[in-house]
C-alpha cells in the first residue's frame, strides 16, 4: 500500500510539474527559475515526494536484506531472471534499480550546490571600474586617488540577500550603434555589464559594469510597438527613461531584445520587480517617513496643548 501511494504522489508531482512548465513557457523560452519555485514551495506536492524518499532511503537497508532471503527460493530466482529481460529494466539487474532513487536523492544537493557555486561565480566576475575610468576629465586630488582607487559598491550584487531575476545579453544602443551587453536585474537596480575576456589565469571572463546602475523606482519603461520601430529600424526595442532624485531626466537607454519573445521576458521581469520594490519601499522606507512624520506632529500637537492650558 505505501509503495502505491508513493508511486501516486510521484504521478502527482511530475502532472504539477508539467503543468508549470506549460504555463511559464511563452514563445519557447521557459522560465526555469520561476518554474523551480514555484514546484519546491511548500504549498506544492514535492513535500510530500521528499516524505516518500525519506520513507525509502531509511528502509533500504531492509529491503536488501529481505531480498536476500527471498533469493534463497528458487521460484524467486526464476521470476527475477524472467522480470530482468524486459526491455525496461536496461540490463540492470534487481539491485541496480533499488539503489536507483538513493543515488538520485543524494545527487540533489550536489546539483544545487553547483548551481549555487556558479552563481556566486557570476556575481564575483563582476568588476566595477573606479571613478578615473568613469570619467577621465574629473579633477582628483592626489591625496584622494588611492581611497577612491575601488568602488564602495563592489560587493553590492554578491550580497545574499540579493537575488538576480533575470540575465542574458540585450544589445545596447550607445551613440547610435548597437553593442552586446550582458544584463542582470536585480531586486534593487539594474546593472549593465559588458563581456570581457579576462586575461589573468582564471577561466571564463569578468563582466565589466557598462553604465551606472539604476534603481528600480528611479525609471520608467516605454515600450517600442511595431510601427514606431519599423520606422526607426527598432526591431524588438524597448527604452529606459531615467529620472534622479528631484525627477529630472538625466538619461535614456535603448535595448534591442533578440526575439519579440526575449524582450516580452524582458519587460514583464523589469515591471515584476520594479512594483515589488515599489511596495517595498512603501512598506519599509516611507512607512517609517509617515510614522515619523505623525509622531512629529503629535508632538507638536502635544506641547502646543501643554501651553495653552497653562
Amino acid at each position: 500500500m505505501t509503495n502505491t501511494q508513493d508511486i501516486l504522489v510521484t504521478y502527482a508531482f511530475c502532472k504539477e510539474f508539467l503543468s508549470l512548465i506549460l504555463q511559464k513557457t511563452t514563445g519557447g523560452d521557459i522560465d526555469t527559475t520561476e518554474v523551480l519555485v514555484k514546484l519546491f514551495q511548500k504549498s506544492s506536492k514535492a513535500h510530500a515526494l521528499t516524505q516518500a524518499y525519506h520513507r525509502y532511503t531509511l528502509n533500504y537497508i531492509n529491503a536488501l536484506n529481505y531480498l536476500e532471503t527471498l533469493r534463497r527460493q528458487v521460484e524467486f530466482n526464476e521470476f527475477e531472471k524472467w522480470c530482468s529481460r524486459d526491455v525496461r529494466c536496461k540490463k540492470l539487474q534487481l539491485t541496480d534499480l533499488l539503489v536507483s532513487p538513493v543515488q538520485h536523492i543524494m545527487r540533489v544537493p550536489l546539483i544545487l550546490k553547483d548551481i549555487e557555486n556558479h552563481f556566486l561565480k557570476f556575481k564575483r566576475s563582476i568588476v566595477w571600474p573606479s571613478v578615473f575610468e568613469l570619467d577621465p576629465k574629473a579633477f582628483i586630488p592626489d591625496f584622494l586617488k588611492q581611497p577612491l582607487a575601488k568602488q564602495p559598491c563592489e560587493r553590492l550584487i554578491v550580497s545574499p540577500r540579493r537575488q538576480i531575476v533575470l540575465e542574458g545579453p540585450l544589445h545596447l544602443l550607445d551613440s547610435g550603434k548597437p553593442s552586446e551587453a550582458f544584463k542582470s536585474s536585480i531586486t534593487e537596480n539594474w546593472a549593465s555589464t559588458s563581456n570581457k575576456s579576462t586575461p589573468t589565469h582564471e577561466a571564463g571572463y569578468k563582466y565589466i559594469v557598462y553604465k551606472q546602475p539604476l534603481s528600480l523606482d528611479r525609471f520608467f519603461i516605454h515600450d517600442v510597438n511595431t510601427q514606431d520601430g519599423a520606422a526607426n529600424n527598432l526591431k524588438n526595442a524597448f527604452v529606459l527613461v531615467c529620472l534622479n532624485r528631484f525627477q529630472q531626466i538625466v538619461t535614456v537607454h535603448t535595448f534591442q531584445a533578440s526575439s519579440e519573445s526575449a524582450k516580452a521576458l524582458w519587460l514583464s521581469k523589469l515591471r515584476d520587480t520594479m512594483d515589488r520594490w515599489k511596495r517595498t519601499l512603501q512598506n519599509t522606507v516611507f512607512r517609517n517617513q509617515r510614522t515619523s512624520s505623525n509622531t512629529a506632529t503629535t508632538t507638536v500637537q502635544a506641547t502646543n496643548s501643554i501651553t495653552t492650558v497653562k
